[in-house]
């Protein structure tokens, strides 16, 4: 018996226990459980109530499990585990929770035996296989028990990774706080620096409509005409018809009647496809902030490179179109808008309907405000007079946006894409072009590069077509007759040209299909071009091959690339002699061919050489001198592609005859006129200055005068090229320059590569280009003759016999040189006296015994910038000795390069001889003495110890 405080229970506990411990298929107590039948259709259930909540925590004994008879595997009790038996017979069961009762708990815990549950009195009765309700209550409790412990285990883990994730979460905010507040100080930084550097708005300037055209002014400074083809035509907004502000809304900025200058969508979506492509694929910019961008930020833009693609830029278009938006109404900044819209010749959409369409504005259909919406976007490649195809896509997207704007129906779309853009648009636009066209193409281009527009910007606005003075180097009647001299037969007959042409003459053919020339006339003295014909009939197609016709020289590279360098770099002169004779290219067995197929294995001139166009030899001179230093000097003297294929290692000794090397009239031109020019180099240029509206010089031309040959090779040159001019190719062309005129010219002819004359079985003769360069001492003049496109088919019915006019670019440059180039004229190669080099003075030492004179060899001081070419050509000091007679005549006695001289003859000299006098100088005849040092004897001084030299510095 278990010892208990009170006693007097004991017994009736021990009567309540042995009754528990017998099995039964209830164990209910009496008055404590109430057993309650429920009939059902799956037969009489029991359920157990509990009739008070609170039950002593006495257990049962765990039921031993039951095994099938035939398979040995435990059976379960309606479907709940039971614990099996231990090996020993004893029950496995669970702790019990403590009791309520302390001193019960104690007592049961005597009576129960191992964890306080009492034997079974026979050891593995089995039981029924209905568990007494006691012992499901008793086993719920124990699972409680397990999985709140397990629970609070969990929590105990859980909390300490809770502690660390809440650490670390604090951190993590913090730092983000941190940051916030630095990346907020440095933003508000950036945009402080932004702020400060913001252009200013110009409200006035935004709201002015009424602008000026911009003219262009010759050499002479007359005015010559408006650069654009057509007068600047403003409009109101008034004016412009709903179908206008439909198409260029919906192309431009739909939202533009709603949003505060800045699309938030469009910006959104810009930024993130740019960030993600990591370049710029879309812009989001709205008609407010193009507006900005081609008023108020555009002078920043032209005098700052880096400016116009910055973030700034996009920044200050932001902040200034909201600006805008709250100064000017949505009415005054779509006027605005479209007075500035570029097209190209002209700007404005009033000057683009009376150009296109002959119309005012107001007139305008639905189907001419779709075209005159999409060309802005790209003005020159959307141009429907230059590429219909083009222009014809972009009209279709224009349409398709106002559809997707429901600005129109999709009958009314269906209508419009069905219309052809050329049944809208002049036919005649002879009122409209420029007689200058020509010239004020290359002009444009320029301004261009001085303005930084490329072709490659969405949204083109050309701001020198209004307010500005452009003054160039054009001669007005130079650009007259190079037009007539391009676009009829008056002085050079195409026609009999083609009938000269073998393809022609033999298939009749009287039309010129593609046949093209090009030249241009470049001031020796300066680089300005006063006149070029851009191409035959070039108002038709628009291709300035002057400027863009990238075609091979030929051997009219020659001079350039490879005898120009030697006689820089070796000293060569026009009689430097050479031998004609079998030529390969450098490590190669690829042999080197003339014209003829021959070589004379004889010596030959230089001048000869060049006269006669001898591969051989203009080959082994760019071997000498080397493809390096050629390909310099070539570069130096303009021809720009020479430079860049010796940057990319790709410029070989074919270069010596023009292969792989490719240039324009423009820069032949100017690399002859080079030679003329004593050896300074000019870019050649069509602009010398330009004024903005408010008269301020923006851009005004430097003369170069680059010192890249010596004159001494200049003259060389020039002496090889006069020779080649009367005797060589040139002097066999259909119309010579008078001969009154100095001239020195040489030809050039591309042929055909080896896979295109294997291709279309064209001849090894066939030519491809051909080339005339020249120069007077006033003007050089380069040009070109050949086809504008030479494709497949034509090859193949040509077999390349196409361009047998050879000759003919000689009427261009002599018809031209005959007219402007004065006669009599001679090229001045001496050195200017800019370039000045100091000599030091002579001290003379006297020899009396012997009668001589002694002084040191004066050192020479040049100045920096003077180059060593330039030092050579000053060549060697003499010393000239001249007799002083007493009346001051005098009488030069004799020159001497040595620093000695014997002196007693002169005791036998006539008594009006008094001194004699040394005078140093530089013997190359293209140096001027500006100055001399004397020395000054007395005829006696042998007999006077005193005697002394008078020091005096020359200067040439």
């Amino acid at each position: 018996m278990l010892a208990n405080n009170n006693g007097k229970n004991s017994g009736k506990i021990e009567k309540k226990l042995d009754k528990l411990a017998t099995p039964s298929t209830t164990a209910t107590p009496k008055k404590k459980m109430v057993v309650v039948t429920k009939e059902s259709q799956k037969g009489t259930q029991k359920k157990v109530i509990s009739a008070k909540k609170t039950i002593h925590p006495i257990k049962k004994e765990a039921v031993p499990i039951q095994k099938n008879k035939n398979t040995g595997t435990p059976l379960s009790t309606n479907n709940k585990k039971v614990l099996p038996p231990e090996k020993t017979g004893q029950q496995k069961t669970a702790r019990m929770p403590n009791s309520v009762n302390p001193a019960q708990d104690a007592d049961t815990k005597a009576n129960k035996g191992q964890n306080g549950i009492p034997p079974s009195p026979k050891g593995n009765t089995p039981h029924n296989d209905t568990p007494s309700p006691l012992v499901v209550a008793t086993k719920k409790k124990v699972e409680r028990s397990s999985k709140l412990q397990r629970f609070r285990r969990g929590r105990a883990f859980l909390s300490g990774i809770g502690k660390f994730f809440w650490v670390a979460l604090c951190l993590f905010f913090t730092a983000i706080l941190l940051s916030s507040i630095v990346g907020t100080f440095l933003i508000y930084q950036v945009f402080l620096d932004i702020q400060s550097d913001l252009p200013p708005l110009g409200i006035n300037n935004i709201r002015d409509k009424m602008r000026e055209n911009s003219v262009v002014i010759d050499k002479y400074g007359d005015i010559v005409a408006n650069l654009a083809e057509e007068s600047y035509i403003s409009v109101s907004y008034d004016e412009l018809p709903q179908s206008l502000i439909d198409a260029i809304t919906a192309a431009e900025d739909a939202r533009f009647f709603t949003h505060k200058g800045i699309d938030g969508p469009r910006t959104i979506n810009a930024v993130i496809t740019n960030s993600l492509l990591k370049q710029v694929t879309s812009g989001g910019s709205t008609i407010t902030q193009q507006l900005i961008k081609v008023t108020s930020l555009q002078n920043k833009i032209q005098t700052d490179a880096d400016y116009k693609d910055s973030n700034e830029r996009k920044v200050h278009e932001w902040i200034l179109a909201h600006q805008l938006e709250a100064e000017m109404s949505k009415e005054d900044i779509l006027s605005s808008y479209f007075n500035t819209l570029g097209y190209g010749r002209f700007t404005g959409v009033g000057t683009a309907a009376k150009r296109y369409f002959n119309k005012h504005i107001s007139e305008l259909t639905t189907a001419e405000s779709a075209l005159l919406a999409g060309i802005p976007q790209a003005s020159t490649d959307n141009n429907p007079y230059k590429d219909m195809e083009k222009s014809t896509k972009r009209y279709n997207v224009v349409t398709k946006l106002m559809f997707d704007h429901k600005f129109i129906s999709a009958d009314e779309k269906i209508a419009l894409d069905s219309i052809p853009l050329g049944d809208l648009l002049l036919t005649n636009q002879d009122e409209f072009t420029s007689k200058n066209f020509s010239y004020f193409s290359a002009v444009e281009s320029e301004l261009n590069q001085l303005f930084n527009i490329t072709t490659a910007d969405s949204d083109v606005f050309l701001p020198y077509y209004t307010g500005y003075k452009i003054y160039t180097a054009m001669d007005q009647e130079q650009q007259r007759f190079a037009n007539e001299l391009m676009d009829t037969n008056d002085y050079v007959d195409y026609a009999e040209m083609l009938q000269n042409i073998p393809y022609y003459y033999n298939n009749g053919i009287t039309e010129d299909l593609n046949l093209q020339a090009s030249f241009a006339v470049v001031d020796v003295k300066t680089g300005g071009i006063p006149a070029i014909g851009a191409a035959r009939n070039f108002k038709e197609h628009g291709n300035n091959f002057a400027l863009n016709g990238y075609r091979s020289p030929g051997s009219a590279i020659k001079p350039i690339i490879d005898y120009a360098p030697g006689m820089e770099k070796l000293g060569w002169t026009a009689n430097t002699m050479f031998t004609d004779k079998k030529t390969y290219y450098s490590g190669t067995k690829n042999e080197v061919f003339n014209f003829s197929n021959s070589v004379t294995n004889q010596p030959i001139s230089l001048q000869n050489a060049v006269s006669q166009s001898l591969n051989t030899v203009a080959v082994q001179a760019m071997q000498q001198v080397g493809v390096e230093y050629a390909g310099t000097i070539a570069g130096d003297l303009g021809i720009s592609r020479a430079k860049e294929l010796l940057e990319d290692n790709f410029l070989f000794e074919s270069a010596a005859l023009g292969g792989g090397l490719e240039t324009t009239v423009v820069e032949m031109a100017g690399a002859y006129a080079t030679f003329g020019n004593a050896g300074k180099f000019n870019t050649p240029y069509f602009i010398t200055k330009v004024e903005n509206d408010k008269g301020e010089i923006i851009y005004e031309h430097k003369q170069e005068n680059t010192q890249i040959l010596s004159p001494t090779t200049a003259q060389n040159m020039t002496n090889a090229l006069i020779h080649t001019r009367n005797y060589g190719t040139p002097a066999s062309g259909r119309k010579q320059v008078n001969r009154q005129i100095n001239f020195a010219a040489k030809t050039g002819t591309s042929s055909y590569d080896a896979d295109d004359r294997q291709a279309y079985g064209l001849s090894s003769r066939a030519e491809k280009d051909h080339w005339i360069v020249g120069y007077s001492p006033e003007y050089a003049i380069a040009v070109w003759t050949g086809f504008n496109v030479e494709d497949a088919d034509f090859l193949s019915k040509t077999r390349g016999n196409v361009n047998d006019n050879k000759g003919y670019g000689s009427y261009i440059m002599a018809t031209w040189m005959n007219k402007f180039a004065p006669e009599y004229t001679k090229f001045d190669f001496s050195v200017e006296k800019s370039f000045n080099a100091t000599l030091s003075g002579i001290a003379v030492t006297l020899d009396y015994e012997n009668g001589q004179a002694f002084w040191n060899r004066p050192t020479i001081s040049y100045p920096t910038a003077m180059s060593l070419e330039i030092r050579k050509a000053l060549g060697s000091i003499v010393y000239d000795i001249i007799l002083v007679n007493k009346d001051g005549s005098e009488i030069h006695l004799n020159t001497v390069d040595a620093n000695t001289l014997s002196y007693s003859f002169l005791e036998n000299t006539t008594p009006e001889t008094e001194k004699f006098k040394i005078i140093a100088r530089f013997e190359n005849q293209l140096a001027e003495v500006s100055d001399s040092t004397e020395v000054i004897l007395d005829i006696h001084s042998r007999w006077h110890e005193e005697d002394t030299a008078i020091e005096t510095p020359v200067s040439v």
